[in-house]
């Protein structure tokens, strides 16, 4: 019977992972899991850390989202870069098209 119960709930888990809502609900649970860690930083940082972070927020969920914008920045940058160096492609090869066609062309004189 206790097997049963097991099995029983993990059908159910296994159900409710696979609707949408389920997995961001688990995204979240899993992203919100935190790792303890250490850094050293000068006292004059600190002091406007705090000034920034005012009393609402803790350093840590301070740096935390100065950190998380910084990483998405440049998560955007290096989309934007690819897309840049695509579309620059796509223009050299439509102007080597065009100087062909117009090579082509008849001179109206």
């Amino acid at each position: 019977m206790k097997w049963e119960a097991r099995a029983k709930k993990q059908q159910l888990w296994q159900s409710l992972l696979n609707k949408p809502l389920a997995q961001i609900l688990l995204g979240w649970y899993i992203s919100s899991m935190k790792e303890k860690t250490s850094i050293t930083l000068s006292g004059e940082v600190l002091a406007r850390i705090d000034r920034l972070a005012g009393s609402n927020h803790s350093r840590s969920a301070f740096i935390e989202s100065v950190l998380r914008r910084y990483l998405l920045e440049r998560d955007r940058a290096a989309v934007q870069a690819r897309d840049l160096e695509r579309i620059n492609h796509a223009a050299d090869q439509l102007n080597a098209e065009a100087a062909d066609v117009m090579e082509y062309q008849a001179s109206v004189e």
